[in-house]
């Protein structure tokens, strides 16, 4: 019997990929921060680190797309990554003052949904089914 893909894995899959291009969009920012402020390789670790991020993020999205278990468990961790990042990230903008407004609120509000609503997704049994 073949295996029927479930609509919301292809969604999840979608989503992967345009976090993944946030991610790299992050990672050159970071770089930028890194020029800006010489002496201070903290930044390009961080650069660094976010891009490797996006890279996972890219091979997690094929791992979805092909239905294969590794992206399952590639899939959570990476989300409980995305989550922790997302919290580092906050806390950081908050110390240094940034003040936010309503686009930079809707990004943020992504960054948290994402994981989390993909989370319970793939924690249902229909999902879990299918990555077996």
């Amino acid at each position: 019997m073949e295996r029927v893909q479930p609509v919301g894995v292809y969604l999840v899959g979608i989503f992967t990929v345009l976090t993944a291009l946030g991610a790299w969009f992050f990672a050159f920012l970071f770089s930028g921060f890194a020029t800006g402020n010489e002496g201070n390789s903290l930044w390009f670790v961080y650069a660094g680190l976010i891009a490797v991020f996006g890279a996972l993020l890219v091979a997690d999205a094929v791992l979805i797309f092909l239905g294969m278990r590794a992206g399952y468990f590639l899939s959570m961790a990476s989300w409980i990554l995305l989550l922790l990042f997302d919290f580092w990230l906050g806390y950081w903008l908050v110390s240094v003052g940034v003040h936010t407004d309503v686009d930079f609120n809707l990004l943020i509000m992504y960054v948290v949904l994402y994981p989390l609503l993909s989370f319970a997704y793939f924690s249902t049994k229909r999902v879990k089914t299918y990555f077996q």
